[in-house]
């Protein structure tokens, strides 16, 4: 759920970070199919997706709930940070020439922030070279708040990670 709100947020989605935030999965709340018990809401399947909110889960120190809210509200405050990710920047995507990442570089009068996701369970590079063609030169991960150090100019990118690299 974090890396999906990361993704959305790097793409200047807010709608879809607002249906995240108010529709339970910023706690991780399932499905709830109780709805079909209630005349009123029986007919209407939109329902599965409005559980009732437990904020007794998110009060759990170390719960899995309070620490998606926490990573969520992260994200929110990191996209509210960084100039680039204002929704009149426009995006572009880069070709990585590899097939497990999705990448796109937005471009402000701040500079310029390329956007790295890997959609894979496993753990993958992308060319330095290549971002530094497209403005990155101090390899800061806006996001995740600290540089990241190119090796034999690649730089590494976790399992389902997420750089939003300046």
């Amino acid at each position: 759920m974090v890396r999906k709100v990361g993704l959305a947020a790097r793409m200047a989605a807010l709608p879809q970070i607002w249906h995240e935030i108010t529709g339970g999965d910023e706690v991780g709340l399932l499905n709830d199919y109780s709805f079909k018990d209630v005349p009123e809401h029986a007919h209407d399947n939109r329902w599965l997706h409005r559980p009732k909110m437990d904020w007794a889960l998110v009060k759990k120190p170390n719960a899995i709930a309070a620490n998606l809210l926490s990573g969520t509200k992260h994200i929110i405050q990191a996209r509210k940070a960084t100039p680039q990710l204002a929704s009149q920047v426009p995006t572009k995507i880069i070709d990585t020439g590899n097939e497990k990442l999705f990448a796109f570089i937005r471009t402000a009068d701040e500079g310029n922030l390329v956007g790295i996701f890997n959609f894979t369970d496993e753990w993958t590079n992308i060319s330095a070279e290549l971002l530094r063609t497209n403005g990155i030169t101090t390899f800061k991960d806006a996001l995740g708040g600290g540089e990241v150090t190119p090796t034999k100019n690649q730089i590494t990118v976790a399992p389902y990670g997420r750089l939003w690299l300046t």
